[in-house]
C-alpha cells in the first residue's frame, strides 16, 4: 500500500476528525478500518490516539501488523523505539481509593465508606463511586495501569489528578528526610527543575491552573484545573509540553546536550515513563481528599519504610485449603478467635443493630473480625472498629499490584499491625464486584472463622 492511498496523510488535523477517530477507536473498530475511514495512516491514526490520552497498548493491539513506534499518550508527534510497547511492570498508584492506582477495588471503597459512616452502628454511609470506566476492548491487551475514561473528553473542563512516574523507578527527584512526624522530601536539583516546569504549565497554558502538587523521589503527583475548554488542545497536548520541558532539564543535569551521537539513531532517554495516570474528580469532597493525599505523600513513604514489613505483598500464603495473596500484619491468622461480619439482609433492624454491636464487643474481647465489609452496615463496623483500633482482617475482591499501598484509614491501620488484607484472586484494574462474588466472599469469611479459630 503506498501513502497515495491516504488522501488525508498531509491534511491537519481538525477537531471534527479527532472526535470521528476517537468515536470509531471507542467502538472497538480495527486501525486498518480506521485508517481506511479517515484516509490517513494507521501510524498517523495510532499517533494522534496516543496524543489524546488513549491506551497505546489497546491501540497497538488493534493494528495489523506491529507497531514499530512506542508512542505515549503525552509524547510528541515522533519518537523512534526499537521494541513495540509493552505494559509496564510497575506503575504507580494514583489515589487512595480507586488506585488505581492502584488497588483492591473492595479495600479503596471501604476507606471512602468509613470516613463517611455514621458514628453509630447501623448508620448508613455515603459511598464514593469511582470514576474508572472499563476498556473500550475486552482482551488481554486492555490490562494496563494508564488510566483512562474513553467516554470522557479530555478538551473540555475538568479537575484532574495526574501521576508520572520516573523511568525504572529511578529515585532522581529527591530523598525522603525527617522521621514520621516531620516526613518531607528534599529536591534534587533535577527535582527544583522539574518543579519550576510545574509552575510553568499555567504560563504556557493559561486555562489550565494547577491547584496542588508533590514530588516524590521517583514519582510525582499533579493535580490540574481546566477551568475552560481548551478548543483544540487536550490534556495530553499539556502533559507533553510538560514532559518536554523535564527532559530538557534531565538532559542537561545528566550530560547529555550537547553529545556527537545521533539523535534520530539514538533518541535521548526520557525521564518519566510512558504515559501517565490520571484521575477525574467528580465528586463534592473528592478534591480536598485528593489534596489531602498528595501532601500525606511523605509521611506514607516514611511509614512504609519503618515498616516494611507489614506492606510487603505476599504471594501464595497458604490458609487452610485457601491460597492468599496478603498484605498486613500475617499473625492475625493465628488469632484465637475469629468472627465472621456478615449482616444478612433478613435481620429486622433491632436483630441488626444487636449482631453489628455483638461483633464489636467481641473484637474488644480479643476476637479478630474477618469480612470483606461490603454492605453499608458491615462498612459501619469496619468504621467502628477501625476507629477503636480493633483486630481486622478483610477479604479484598481483587487481588495486588507489587506496588499496592492500602488506601486512607486502612493504610495507618496496617502500619500498626492491627489489620491484614487478603484476596485469592489476580489482580485485574477492570475488576468488577458481582453478587456472585459477594456470596462467594463472605462464604469465605464465614469459613476461614470456622476452621481457623480454636476450640473454646
Amino acid at each position: 500500500m503506498s501513502y497515495s492511498d491516504f488522501p488525508n496523510r498531509n491534511r491537519p488535523w481538525s477537531k471534527q476528525d479527532e472526535a470521528l477517530l476517537f468515536g470509531l477507536f471507542s467502538k472497538g473498530a480495527s486501525m486498518a478500518a480506521i485508517s481506511a475511514q479517515l484516509g490517513r495512516t494507521e501510524n498517523a491514526c495510532a499517533m494522534r490516539l496516543g496524543r489524546m490520552g488513549c491506551d497505546m497498548t489497546i491501540v497497538n493491539a488493534r493494528r495489523t501488523t506491529p507497531a514499530h513506534r512506542s508512542v505515549s499518550s503525552a509524547a510528541s508527534s515522533a519518537v523512534p523505539s526499537a521494541v513495540p510497547l509493552a505494559v509496564p511492570s510497575a506503575v504507580p498508584s494514583a489515589a487512595p481509593s480507586a488506585a488505581p492506582s492502584a488497588a483492591s477495588s473492595s479495600a479503596s471503597s471501604l476507606a471512602s465508606a468509613s470516613a463517611k459512616s455514621s458514628q453509630v452502628l447501623g448508620g448508613s454511609a455515603a459511598v464514593e463511586k469511582s470514576a474508572v470506566e472499563k476498556p473500550a476492548v475486552d482482551s488481554p491487551a486492555a490490562v494496563n495501569m494508564h488510566r483512562r475514561a474513553f467516554k470522557h473528553d479530555y478538551h473540555q473542563r475538568g479537575i484532574y489528578m495526574l501521576t508520572m512516574v520516573t523511568k525504572s523507578r529511578k529515585r532522581c527527584l529527591g530523598s525522603l528526610e525527617g522521621g514520621i512526624s516531620d516526613a518531607h522530601i528534599r529536591l534534587s536539583p533535577l527535582g527544583e527543575k522539574v518543579e519550576r516546569c510545574i509552575k510553568q504549565i499555567t504560563i504556557r497554558h493559561p486555562q489550565v491552573r494547577v491547584l496542588g502538587y508533590q514530588l516524590m523521589p521517583d514519582h510525582l503527583h499533579v493535580v490540574m484545573f481546566v477551568d475552560t475548554d481548551m478548543g483544540s488542545k487536550h490534556l495530553g497536548a499539556v502533559v507533553s509540553g510538560f514532559k518536554s520541558g523535564c527532559n530538557k532539564a534531565f538532559w542537561i543535569e545528566s550530560g547529555l546536550l550537547g553529545t556527537s551521537a545521533d539523535k534520530r539513531l539514538s533518541p535521548l532517554p526520557s525521564l518519566f515513563e510512558q504515559g501517565y495516570h490520571d484521575r477525574i474528580l467528580t465528586h463534592e469532597g473528592q478534591l480536598q481528599n485528593m489534596l489531602d493525599y498528595i501532601a500525606d505523600n511523605p509521611r506514607r513513604l516514611a511509614v512504609r519504610q519503618a515498616f516494611p514489613d507489614m506492606f510487603h505483598v505476599r504471594q501464595s500464603v497458604k490458609v487452610g485449603r485457601y491460597t492468599f495473596a496478603t498484605v498486613g500484619n500475617i499473625a492475625m491468622l493465628d488469632a484465637e478467635q475469629m468472627v465472621a461480619v456478615h449482616v444478612r439482609r433478613r435481620f429486622t433492624e433491632a436483630e441488626c443493630r444487636s449482631y453489628m454491636n455483638d461483633c464489636i464487643l467481641k473484637a474488644r474481647r480479643g476476637a479478630v473480625l474477618i469480612s470483606p465489609f461490603i454492605s453499608e452496615k458491615e462498612k459501619a463496623v469496619l468504621h467502628v472498629a477501625l476507629k477503636e483500633q480493633l483486630p481486622l482482617i478483610l477479604i479484598a475482591s481483587n487481588g495486588f499490584q507489587q506496588m499496592y499501598k492500602p488506601p486512607r484509614e486502612l493504610f495507618d491501620a496496617c502500619a500498626e499491625g492491627r489489620l491484614l488484607i487478603i484476596s485469592d484472586r489476580p489482580y485485574d484494574p477492570h475488576a468488577q464486584l458481582t453478587r456472585a462474588q459477594c456470596t462467594q466472599l463472605n462464604a469465605t469469611a464465614e469459613d476461614l472463622a470456622a476452621t481457623l479459630s480454636l476450640p473454646s
